[in-house]
């Protein structure tokens, strides 16, 4: 074997060494990209049920000022809380409250449905890119290996690079 075909199987072997490099760094950052999705989804499902508790916790105050209103406005004519049309009244307010707070509990659980889902796509995206990364990676060492068969005409090119001996280079 000559020096230039040494020479060439080395350019072939540091290109190997780069590109597993590459792929490795390729699937480090893959894999920070990820960890950071992760808790930028943990905090925005955090943000979400904040603001559904933060709701309900208005709501709940609404109807505590609403029934404290009808009872001092009953007291103040004089009848009795809790009995007849002031019962019916404070019954309306609660039935209001109960379904205001269903609806937001749906919400809630429409929210974080569609919150899981973009990041299960995201995961889904990362393992994606990472085979293709993978699949490039295998498909440039296959070229490499299969290269290697051809290494009179790369040592040819080598020795125009001036590497080899003055008869190759010539050649």
């Amino acid at each position: 074997m000559s020096s230039s075909e040494y020479a060439m199987m080395a350019f072939q072997a540091s290109g190997a060494v780069i590109n597993y490099y590459q792929n490795v760094e390729s699937k480090r950052m893959i894999e920070i990209g990820r960890r950071l999705e992760q808790s930028a989804f943990e905090t925005n499902l955090e943000a979400i049920r904040l603001q559904a508790a933060e709701g309900s916790l208005e709501s709940m105050q609404k109807l505590r000022q609403t029934i404290g209103s009808q009872i001092a406005v009953q007291a103040a004519r004089g009848t009795r809380t809790g009995v007849g049309s002031s019962l019916a009244v404070q019954q309306a307010s609660f039935q209001g409250f109960s379904e205001d707070e269903r609806i937001r509990k749906l919400n809630l659980l429409m929210k974080e449905t569609s919150l899981r889902s973009g990041h299960t796509m995201s995961e889904l995206s990362a393992i994606q890119k990472k085979s293709e990364i993978n699949k490039q990676f295998f498909n440039e060492m296959f070229q490499t290996v299969s290269n290697r068969g051809n290494i009179e005409g790369a040592s040819k090119m080598a020795g125009s690079f001036g590497f080899g001996t003055a008869a190759t280079a010539g050649a």
